[in-house]
């Protein structure tokens, strides 16, 4: 697996739940309409291709994950899952035509040379509660292969956002992928940063920005490659503002790490960079 981007997200604006490949929790994708024409990849890995749209008919053939077909319609049928429904699509793949469910398309997907990433969603209880947990789902693999790794990292908002870069100058790691959401009942936003060393995942950080009625925070990383970024370092700044204080200056804390960058070893514990605030 290797660095240097070639496609750039495509982004696929819905809700859609669909059954995964386990009875844990539903997909759901951001709430969109896949339109005729349309070229989309699977997240799912072993997809049943349908001679019909519902699942008591015959298997046309396994789709694998990563598989890009083409929509020539949305049917008027529906996969009911719990309290949710997700439509079924009629699409062509490599000569064959068959129906899948909506949920089982990638909502993101990114092309970093010969890594291929693809991301869903997954929330576990009910859909409509505010305590549902969500989860963030991340698949890569090589180009021409079907065997893929996975990431998952817990979510509390909406409006995901995810982008993969190359190691923003990190040794030791192929690409760095940040996923942004917000939380809009509270005013916050946040971005996630994950590295991707070409076996494994881990959290770098996360960081959050948010205010209300005039206070407002903000707390950003500068990797080596950023603008104003320092080789072997990352950047931390912290910025708020409460005018109950000051309401004329912002405050400023910067906070550097020494990150010495192996092959095989990070600095910091528990594979997360540990800021002391």
């Amino acid at each position: 697996m290797k660095q240097k981007l070639l496609l750039i997200l495509l982004l696929i604006p819905a809700i859609l739940f669909a059954q995964g490949e386990d009875s844990d929790g539903y997909y759901f994708l951001p709430k969109s309409v896949f339109k005729k024409g349309d070229e989309v990849h699977l997240f799912g890995d072993n997809v049943k291709l349908r001679q019909e749209p519902n699942t008591n008919c015959e298997v046309v053939d396994m789709l694998p994950i990563g598989a890009k077909v083409k929509i020539i319609g949305k049917t008027n049928s529906f996969l009911t899952l719990g309290k949710e429904k997700t439509p079924w699509y009629y699409i062509e793949i490599d000569g064959n035509k068959g129906y899948v469910a909506g949920a089982f398309f990638a909502n993101y997907t990114a092309e970093y040379k010969d890594n291929q990433f693809y991301f869903s969603s997954k929330i576990h209880g009910d859909p409509s509660s505010m305590s549902s947990k969500k989860e963030m789902l991340i698949r890569v693999k090589e180009k021409g292969s079907t065997d893929y790794l996975e990431y998952s990292i817990e979510v509390e908002g909406q409006n995901f956002r995810p982008n993969v870069y190359n190691n923003k100058g990190l040794t030791g790691i192929e690409n760095v992928i940040s996923i942004e959401y917000t939380m809009e009942e509270y005013y916050y936003d946040y971005t996630v940063f994950i590295a991707f060393t070409g076996s494994k995942f881990f959290t770098i950080y996360k960081c959050t920005s948010g205010g209300d009625e005039g206070y407002y925070f903000v707390d950003e990383l500068t990797f080596p490659n950023d603008r104003n970024g320092q080789a072997g370092k990352i950047l931390y700044s912290y910025k708020d503002i409460d005018p109950e204080v000051n309401p004329n200056v912002l405050e400023k804390h910067e906070y550097f790490r020494d990150v010495k960058w192996e092959n095989s070893s990070y600095p910091w514990e528990g594979k997360t960079l540990i800021i002391k605030k």
